[in-house]
């Protein structure tokens, strides 16, 4: 196995894990999330299980049963698709103690084909967002 579908693989279990968490959390067994969802319930246990890629669509399904945000679950599925120049604007960003425009980390996100979505642009927009209240609050530290 080459460390890319090492990699690959940690994540899955990472994923399938968070949603078994969130399942739990939520006070759900595999049957009764089975029929929230109309997925058998060995498609569950195989996600959670990391043995079954967790697709966009599987992931929303059970975060909506779960009441759980899934833009979330998706990135850090996800994660290593992140742009590198996007993950480099972040980094410079909080090197520097300034956080780049929503209109700057929206541009980095449409250059890059594959991930011009608009949940990765609401997603920049609301880590942006989040990041400028909480300097606000602190007083601009």
């Amino acid at each position: 196995m080459s460390g890319r579908e090492a990699l690959t693989a940690q994540r899955d279990v990472t994923v399938g894990r968070r949603l078994r968490d969130l399942r739990k959390a939520a006070g759900m067994s595999l049957r009764k999330a089975a029929w929230a969802t109309e997925l058998h319930y060995s498609t569950i246990s195989k996600v959670e299980n990391g043995q079954e890629y967790a697709t966009d669509r599987v992931v929303r399904l059970l975060c909506a049963a779960y009441d759980a945000e899934a833009d979330l679950v998706l990135l850090e599925r996800d994660i290593e698709r992140v742009p590198l120049m996007v993950r480099r604007a972040i980094e410079a960003a909080a090197a520097r103690e300034a956080l780049p425009s929503v209109e700057e980390m929206t541009a980095a996100l449409v250059r890059v084909g594959g991930l011009h979505t608009l949940s990765w642009v609401e997603y920049a927009e609301a880590v942006l967002t989040a990041l400028r209240a909480a300097r606000a609050s602190d007083g601009g530290r």
